[in-house]
């Protein structure tokens, strides 16, 4: 039997070649229209835009619906959404899953609340592949899922907190250190899903140091890395070598993020998810 996986758009990944997936948008909202987080979608008009105004923007999760329409035929499911600390999407999953199975009583659905965005998301996607992949059914692909959901990290470094305090997702103490002081901020995601600040400090360069010097921290033994950034290749390149320099073997992915990312992570940011060591 086949499998499919669905994932909300912040995962970043619009399609997967040679893999039964699909992705549901999220939006943004601005007083320049709704950009739809899909593939297509006007990256660089959104950055830009949000960078140079001042005026009000919001986010919307995905529905009900469109969750159902992305489930539709399928009997094996593996849907995945970002920190349900930081969007509705988990809520409307959760209330999806339960409307399919009302009509598709012998469906299979595991739901995976990422307590994260983006890289790791990715991370959690991969495995699920390679999971199938070796041939393992729902059950132990699900066993395995919760097995190895907390070897995975994310970490943020950021020139500007500016839409996440205005969504409630940062405090304004934070924000306001970054705006007034024009520092950079290395934040990480914390085990219910929330950001929490790690490190502030002069330069982008300085704070991808202190990144590295975390995942190192946390058990980054040089395994597997993802990362994302919002027009910022300088980040990426430093980051990726001194990744390099020490673990010349690690597997890095890099790209640049998807709408709903971008909106949070801003102009320059850059998001990095990672691999543990095995417990």
């Amino acid at each position: 039997m086949g499998y499919k996986i669905v994932a909300d758009s912040s995962a970043n990944l619009y399609e997967i070649a040679g893999v039964n997936y699909t992705t549901v948008p999220l939006k943004i909202n601005t007083e320049i229209g709704e950009f739809v987080d899909e593939k297509g979608i006007e990256l660089k008009k959104m950055v830009d835009y949000l960078y140079s105004t001042k005026e009000k923007s919001s986010t919307s999760c995905p529905s009900i619906g469109d969750w159902l329409k992305a489930f539709k035929g399928e009997q094996e499911i593996y849907a995945i959404t970002i920190s349900g600390n930081l969007s509705g999407s988990y809520n409307s999953l959760q209330q999806a899953k339960d409307a399919y199975l009302e009509e598709n009583p012998e469906a299979k659905i595991y739901l995976i609340d990422s307590y994260s965005t983006g890289p790791e998301m990715v991370l959690l996607i991969e495995k699920i592949i390679e999971l199938k992949e070796k041939g393992l059914n729902f059950d132990e692909t699900c066993a395995e899922m919760k097995n190895y959901f907390p070897r995975c990290k994310i970490l943020f470094a950021l020139d500007s907190v500016r839409n996440l305090a205005n969504n409630g997702r940062v405090s304004s103490f934070i924000a306001s250190l970054v705006s007034i002081l024009g520092i950079k901020m290395l934040g990480e995601g914390s085990d219910d899903g929330k950001i929490v600040l790690v490190y502030k400090g002069k330069g982008m360069k300085n704070v991808l140091k202190r990144m590295f010097e975390e995942m190192e921290k946390n058990g980054f033994v040089g395994d597997k890395v993802i990362i994302s950034h919002v027009f910022n290749e300088d980040a990426n390149q430093f980051i990726t070598d001194l990744i390099k320099k020490k673990y010349p073997n690690c597997d890095i992915k890099s790209h640049l993020t998807g709408g709903l990312c971008a909106y949070y992570a801003e102009k320059g940011g850059l998001i990095l998810g990672y691999e543990t060591k095995e417990k």
